[in-house]
């Protein structure tokens, strides 16, 4: 089975406990829990705030900010952080870093804000400050051990969250911390194990859910991954990873049908991605399904224009549809799908064959032998349909050419020395039809009964021949 693309979805946390820590005291600057605030208006902006007003909390704060109040800016950092404005919020914390360098809160707020946005980098640099100002306080390690993981660092974020579970015993988000950290040096075991342990309070949390199913597969625990597969499609149905898996579970299994139903709800799910159309039309072929495949080969396309392996596997699906089309006799629809095979070079001679045998059967010799002069015909089971149909019409000058052709591709087929044996019969050339049919009866005793043929019955025909041995 190609691999299956699905977008790994890591638990990047940050504790909700956390996520409110702009509200606490700093220990750094005492004064903001023992005496009123330096400005008036920040007992009437924590009030506007605190109303559901935060936007006229902000302005109001703004003449104290410009008078470089720091708990104005504190408290305009945390009423940014808690509107989702993390970009400002980071903004102010960092002026609040400047205006009390020794601040470990406004270190910790700063990285805090930069880890909202994903800025590990940055993120680390502050958080580390935060950490080493106060080491006792878990909070700095747990929030530097996530952007460590940010940055896929995982021996470095494990040390972190290791301190963090010394500090505070059975955090429940450090232990996820570590689980990941794990996961990211590669020792999928021990961090499945944790998954495990936490799904048993949490067994619906789609997170843990997707983590102990990265685990399980990097571990080639079918039976596991796919148990875990299938409890996160029933809390996120749509979820590629767990797609992804059951799909290739049934693929492996052989079961393309339901393959082709879990990759077609992949592909759904991950619309710009080309490996999973290219998997599903590829599934879809596999399952006789060849309409559908085309139409997934189609999407491929659109996303890689000149994948080579795409048009190759759209021609084969087209190829099979017209198979399937020529089987049930719909000529028209089956030879359509071969036409569109010739400009292929792998199929160019399938698709001729096919499209001769399609003439043949609806008595259409000039189409039949146009197809054999343009490209040539490549099976000399096709050719010598083609010579016995020429025979059976009487272009006899047509069929002579095309047995001798099939003899020179194959020069024991018995059938066909019989026939050209008939024509030179007929033509009174009785000592080379003698010769032919002695040479066909030695191939095929079965044909010894055609002696009479050499005065001018009918040729055998490919059933005949077939019947014969």
């Amino acid at each position: 089975m190609p691999h299956i693309e699905h977008s790994v979805e890591w638990l990047w946390f940050i504790d909700e406990e956390l996520a409110h820590k702009p509200l606490a005291v700093d220990p750094d600057m005492p004064r903001r829990a023992k005496r009123p605030a330096s400005q008036p208006a920040l007992g009437e902006a924590i009030r506007l705030h605190l109303g559901g007003a935060p936007e006229a909390a902000l302005d109001l704060l703004q003449p104290a900010i410009a008078a470089c109040d720091s708990d104005a800016l504190f408290l305009a950092g945390q009423i940014r952080f808690e509107l989702g404005r993390f970009e400002d919020a980071a903004a102010a914390f960092r002026k609040l870093g400047e205006w009390c360098p020794g601040s470990r809160i406004a270190s910790f707020n700063h990285g805090l804000a930069l880890a909202k946005l994903r800025k590990w980098t940055s993120a680390i640099e502050w958080l580390q400050r935060a950490a080493v100002r106060d080491p006792e306080r878990f909070e700095g390690w747990f929030a530097l051990g996530v952007c460590l993981l940010g940055e896929r660092r995982g021996d470095e974020a494990d040390a972190c969250f290791h301190q963090v579970l010394k500090l505070r015993p059975e955090y429940v988000p450090a232990l996820l911390g570590h689980a990941v950290a794990l996961h990211l040096q590669g020792e999928y075991l021990g961090a499945l194990a944790i998954y495990q342990r936490l799904l048993e309070s949490q067994p619906e949390r789609p997170e843990l859910l997707a983590n102990a199913l990265a685990a399980a597969s990097a571990l080639s625990d079918r039976k596991t991954s796919g148990e875990l597969a299938r409890r996160l499609l029933r809390v996120l149905p749509g979820h590629p990873a767990a797609l992804a898996e059951v799909a290739s579970a049934a693929i492996e299994q052989g079961n393309f049908v339901d393959g082709a139903r879990w990759c077609s709800a992949l592909a759904e799910a991950t619309p710009g991605s080309f490996e999973n159309w290219f998997n599903l039309a590829n599934c879809r072929q596999r399952a006789g399904q060849h309409g559908d495949a085309i139409r997934a080969f189609d999407h491929a396309l659109e996303l890689r224009p000149e994948d080579a392996d795409t048009l190759e596997g759209r021609a084969d699906a087209l190829f099979a549809s017209g198979l399937v089309h020529a089987q049930l006799g719909r000529w028209g629809p089956a030879a359509s799908a071969f036409e569109q095979c010739l400009a292929h070079p792998s199929l160019k001679a399938a698709a001729t064959d096919a499209l001769t045998l399609i003439a043949i059967e609806q008595c259409d010799i000039e189409q039949a032998l146009r197809r054999h002069q343009e490209t040539g015909i490549g099976d000399p089971a096709v050719l010598y349909n083609l010579a016995w149909f020429c025979h059976r019409h009487g272009r006899l000058d047509d069929a002579r050419r095309l047995y001798c052709q099939v003899l020179e591709k194959e020069p024991g087929r018995a059938e066909a020395l019989l026939n050209l044996s008939y024509i030179l019969a007929w033509r009174g050339d009785h000592e080379d039809a003698e010769e032919l049919l002695k040479a066909a009866i030695r191939i095929e005793p079965g044909l010894a009964g055609s002696f009479y043929a050499v005065r001018g019955e009918s040729p055998v025909s490919p059933q005949d021949a077939a019947a014969s041995q």
